[in-house]
């Protein structure tokens, strides 16, 4: 019993990595409307997947769905990723300039950090 719920996982896990592989050549090739449903199904299965959530919200970001990038975006924040340029676009595109000067903020502020190290 136990050899086969490791054969169900280990399936599982090779399944969800093809998908990460796919849903990066799609991106890759600038082909973002097919990367987007791959990032969606693996994070059925892995919804804390950081690297997905920033590959999804770039994809909605380059077909100019702007709200849904936003969306994924805070979510990967929320999950330990740091602010980047591509993330404060996206706030200044839908008109919150607050929220985009204070990441911009914080890029440079944690540039500064690095800098001085």
């Amino acid at each position: 019993m136990f050899a086969i719920s490791f054969s169900t996982i280990d399936a599982q896990s090779r399944k969800q990595k093809g998908l990460l592989k796919l849903a990066k050549q799609e991106y890759s090739q600038l082909r973002f409307a097919y990367a987007i449903p791959v990032i969606k199904q693996l994070l059925l299965t892995q919804p804390k997947d950081t690297n997905a959530l920033v590959l999804l919200a770039k994809s909605y970001q380059n077909v100019n769905q702007i709200d849904s990038a936003v969306k994924y975006y805070d979510l990967s924040c929320l999950h330990g990723v740091k602010y980047n340029s591509d993330m404060a676009e996206a706030y200044a595109i839908l008109g919150n300039y607050d929220k985009a000067i204070n990441i911009y903020k914080e890029i440079i502020d944690s540039n500064k950090i690095k800098f001085l190290q």
